[in-house]
Parts: structure tokens; C-alpha cells; sequence
């Protein structure tokens, strides 16, 4: 985008109608868009960005395994890099969640959004047809942009620490508190966070249109943030995540979460570190994993 653009601009442009274009990146038609944005051109891809199953408002548990033994390659560069780097990777194929340092505990960081995301999103949800922007604006630029004021009255409209816990809590996640005062400084595992990108991708608590607008704005983070992840995996993938980063005594804790597309293979990821020795040395090592992730084979 440039400056001056807006949905309707981007949508002559593409001579693709201004709805399809709002409701491809989880937006509404009058939500203002912004540079560095990276938005999903409904005429050149799927309109969600993901091939989605249908709903499924109870999903069975997954079964578990070591990350190992769906790619002992990525464990053993996790293991070679500096600091603590957890892993959950979850494969919609075979309703596996292969996880690496289960147990390890990080600071959430921005990736809390999500969880206010969807605690907002799961609140009247019997009409469809709503997206992300019109049930509320604010959502936009805390996910597009991980605006930090966004997010906290948006934290306080939900109704805070016992809310967003109680929302995770009903999406099966065990093992994240929920900081009353400081949402960032929520703890969590890799496990837990794939769990909930799970629920998220199955639908869980949500309308289908709700979620396809929930992915579409979690693939459509502005360029800037755009490292990790989606800059290991080949330009043919298609990410939706949410990232965070946080600076503590140790070092860096640098985080992603989210769902990648590739070679007809779809994982929902979460992909955790602590004691980086630098902000810039934690995405390297996200995108690193993003890498062995995206050129993974299609099974045979």
C-alpha cells in the first residue's frame, strides 16, 4: 500500500469488489488500512487465506508426540540455539500435537492478544456474518499493528484477568495465567498457545464467518512485523500469527503463534524463546524454525 490508499482505492485497483477485499483481511469497508499493511487480494487467493475444515465447537483432544518424530531436524536447531526455544506444532492431518520443551514456562508477551481477541469474539456469536472490525475496531490495530493501548482497554472491556481466563479455560488450555495487572506478563507454554491457534483454526466458539475474519486479520500484520515465521517459509506459504517480544533479565523472550500453509501441509505452530541474546537473534531463530517448517514434503 502507499500513502493516501484505502479499501476502496485497494479494491478498484484490483477490480475486486470493496466487500470481498474488507471481509478476505477480517475488516470492515469503512476500517482505515495502513502502510506497510500487507493485504489478501480475494481475486488471487482463497478468501481466507487457510483451506479450513468445517466447525468444530468440540474438538477431541489431540494426541501427543514429540516434536522429534514429526521433524527431528527442527529439534535438533532448536536445541543449537542460544538460550531456551519451546515448541508445539500441531497437524490438522493426522490431529497431532507434537511438542518440544512442554513444560517450559515464558512471559506471553503481545501473543495475550489473541486470547482478548478471541474472548471478545466468542461473546454473542450467533450472528453470522459479522466481521472482526464491525463487532470491534479496536481489534484492528491491536493485531495489525500489536498496538499496546488497544489492547489494554480492550483487555479492560472484556472484563480483565477473570474473563480472558475464563475464555482459555473453556478452550481447554490449563497451563496459562493470566496477569490481572500487566496482560503481557501472563505466562504460558508452547503447548497451551498451539492449543489455542487450534481452537481458533477448528472454529471453536466462533461462527465461520468469525473465524475466516479472525484469520484474515492475523495474516494481515503490517510488513515491519513480518520477521520470524513468514520470512523463513517460501514465498508460496500463506502465515496467519501474532508475534511478542519482551526483554527480561536473562535476555530476550521472542514468541510467534499462528497457522502456516505449504505444499499442502497445514500447521498450527507456537514457537516460544527465552534468553536470547538479542531481539534480533530471537527472530533469527523463529525463522530459522519457520524455515524447516515451510519445506517440510507434502506426505506421501
Amino acid at each position: 500500500m502507499v500513502p493516501g490508499d484505502n479499501l476502496y482505492s485497494i479494491s478498484d485497483r484490483y477490480n475486486v469488489a470493496v466487500s470481498e477485499l474488507a471481509a478476505a483481511n477480517g475488516l470492515d469497508v469503512q476500517t482505515e488500512v495502513y502502510i506497510d499493511q500487507q493485504l489478501l487480494i480475494p481475486s488471487r487467493q482463497a478468501p481466507s487465506g487457510l483451506r479450513l475444515p468445517p466447525i468444530r465447537q468440540n474438538p477431541r483432544p489431540p494426541k501427543l508426540r514429540s516434536l522429534a518424530a514429526l521433524s527431528p531436524e527442527l529439534v535438533a536447531y532448536m536445541e543449537s540455539r542460544a538460550g531456551t526455544m519451546a515448541g508445539a506444532v500441531f497437524e490438522p492431518e493426522t490431529g497431532t500435537l507434537y511438542v518440544h520443551q512442554p513444560n517450559e514456562r515464558f512471559y506471553a508477551a503481545s501473543t495475550i492478544k489473541v486470547p482478548i481477541l478471541l474472548t471478545l469474539l466468542s461473546r454473542g456469536n450467533g450472528r453470522d456474518g459479522e466481521t472482526v472490525a464491525s463487532r470491534e475496531p479496536l481489534l484492528v490495530p491491536m493485531i495489525v499493528v500489536s498496538d499496546n493501548e488497544a489492547a489494554s482497554t480492550l483487555f479492560t472491556k472484556v472484563g480483565g484477568q477473570k474473563a480472558v481466563q475464563a475464555e482459555l479455560r473453556a478452550r481447554g488450555l490449563a497451563n496459562t495465567r493470566v496477569e490481572s495487572n500487566q496482560w503481557g506478563l501472563s505466562t504460558t507454554t508452547a503447548p497451551d498457545m498451539a492449543r489455542l491457534m487450534r481452537s481458533l483454526y477448528l472454529g471453536q466458539r466462533l461462527t465461520p464467518t468469525m473465524r475466516r475474519s479472525a484469520l484474515g486479520l492475523l495474516g494481515n500484520v503490517v510488513v515491519p512485523q513480518r520477521w520470524g515465521v513468514p520470512a523463513g517459509v517460501p514465498d508460496s506459504a500463506y502465515v496467519a500469527f501474532k508475534g511478542g517480544w519482551l526483554e527480561r533479565g536473562d535476555g530476550w523472550q521472542v514468541h510467534q503463534i499462528g497457522v502456516m500453509e505449504n505444499n499442502d501441509r497445514t500447521f498450527v505452530f507456537a514457537l516460544m524463546t527465552s534468553g536470547q541474546p538479542a531481539e534480533v537473534y530471537g527472530r533469527e531463530s523463529l525463522e530459522g524454525a519457520g524455515e524447516i517448517l515451510g519445506t517440510m514434503p507434502a506426505r506421501p
